[in-house]
């Protein structure tokens, strides 16, 4: 896996939507807020319901961690734009005397820039916070509270294993919280019962706040219950996967495990399947030569990386993948190692042949994370999702420019809008081929002259 720094000033820049100010237990925060990430226009009332219990939580257990010998260990599960985080590490860190250290995890990359922005802006060290594209409860590490705006639309399976995982993270005498709409109330309620203690509540119109600890003897503590964010997931978290399924577009036929959490988890999106057709219309297959180096970008689930992997059967590809979604990449990139796998060891007679490497990076922008990637492609698919509130065309065609060789085929799909605005905006580099318009979306192949 790649994983290299970005460039957070220049995405800050191109995907903030406004700065707010928060009072938080004596001290004045400033964020970075972005339409792209959740809750864009402030602070939302769950997150300040959670901030308040918790405060509350610090003042009846201020005396007891500021004698606490060794480091106050918190996970800030999903943590958007880092206002639980941020929050939480500047309160223990007057209470522990900075004897504290934050870890906030969001499956998006944009979280990731975003909340280590505002962990800078608001004087929070390194050694206090630290900032991760993962899935919930990741890290490997055992914890003194656990706290999350949980995501309701994770999933049910996955919410359910967050609650039996997180109680077997907890070190002794630590805690839950979480911050929840109250369609979720009873589900959560009654899966707490069944493994922990709920010790406190606090709600509103809208929201929950439900803390909760570990029942049973402190030895039930389980460093390994982690999620292990590795090239086995999601294969070994079962709960994670949404749908197994067999597609067909164009006429072939691909197998993919969807994941919860993720787009496109029943059927290929509009504009995959505009890219598909597109490909099949320009005769893709006749116009690279043998040896192959393929970017798809916003990759998602891995519908056409999948589906291009057979329509290019016989070719030598190499794969990369990027986007925001660390899952979606996860489970595009699994998928697709096991398809090319399975193709390799055909060819070589069930024999024991290596898996074809599959790249994944972490990426919003292709401009603003140029560095992550090779300048040798002669394939891209670029999904654009139109970020909202931002023109990211003309970097978008910069990048592309850049990261193509000579004669490389480019194919641009998105909803029918964003597809005619990268058309009006193409550089003189690239000489339009084709396209074709399917229910409201669109895809334009482009060659680079």
């Amino acid at each position: 896996m790649i994983n290299a720094a970005s460039n957070p000033e220049a995405y800050i820049e191109a995907y903030k939507n406004k700065d707010i100010s928060l009072n938080y237990r004596g001290s004045s925060y400033s964020f970075a807020l972005s339409q792209e990430l959740f809750s864009s226009s402030g602070v939302d009332s769950g997150t300040i319901l959670l901030l308040k219990s918790l405060s509350k939580y610090l003042d009846n257990n201020g005396e007891k961690l500021a004698r606490k010998e060794d480091s106050y260990t918190v996970l800030d599960a999903g943590c958007g734009t880092g206002i639980l985080g941020v929050c939480i590490a500047g309160a223990l860190g007057k209470i522990t005397h900075n004897a504290c250290h934050v870890r906030c995890q969001d499956r998006d990359e944009l979280a990731r820039i975003f909340t280590e922005y505002n962990k800078r802006c608001n004087g929070i060290k390194e050694e206090n916070l630290a900032v991760f594209t993962e899935p919930l409860l990741a890290g490997n590490c055992t914890w003194d509270l656990i706290v999350s705006n949980i995501p309701a639309k994770a999933g049910n399976p996955v919410l359910d294993d967050y609650i039996y995982r997180s109680l077997k993270l907890l070190k002794k005498d630590g805690a839950v919280f979480i911050v929840i709409v109250n369609t979720l109330k009873d589900f959560f309620i009654s899966r707490i019962k069944k493994r922990g203690e709920i010790f406190f509540t606090e709600s509103t119109v809208n929201h929950t706040v439900l803390a909760y600890k570990n029942t049973r003897s402190s030895n039930m503590t389980d460093k390994s219950s982690c999620i292990e964010f590795n090239d086995k997931f999601p294969a070994e978290y079962p709960f994670y996967i949404r749908n197994r399924n067999s597609y067909e577009m164009e006429k072939i036929i691909y197998k993919l495990d969807t994941v919860h959490g993720a787009a496109d988890f029943d059927n290929p999106g509009g504009e995959v399947q505009a890219a598909a057709k597109l490909a099949i219309k320009i005769n893709l297959l006749s116009k690279i030569t043998n040896d192959v180096s393929i970017l798809i970008h916003d990759a998602g689930q891995g519908h056409f990386a999948l589906w291009l992997h057979h329509y290019l059967d016989g070719k030598n590809l190499k794969f990369t993948l990027s986007g925001r979604n660390c899952l979606a990449l996860s489970a595009a990139r699994a998928a697709l190692s096991a398809a090319r796998a399975a193709l390799s060891a055909a060819r070589a007679a069930l024999s024991a042949a290596k898996t074809p490497e599959v790249n994944m990076i972490y990426a919003a922008d292709l401009l603003f994370d140029s560095g992550k990637f090779a300048d040798n492609y002669n394939l891209i698919a670029y999904f654009s999702d139109g970020a909202g509130g931002t023109d990211r065309i003309a970097s978008s065609w910069d990048a592309l420019c850049r990261l193509t060789l000579s004669d490389a085929i480019i194919i641009i799909a998105a909803d029918s809008m964003e597809a005619e605005r990268f058309d009006r905006k193409k550089p003189k580099a690239m000489q339009r081929i084709s396209d074709i318009k399917r229910r409201g979306f669109r895809a334009i192949a482009y060659r680079k002259v």
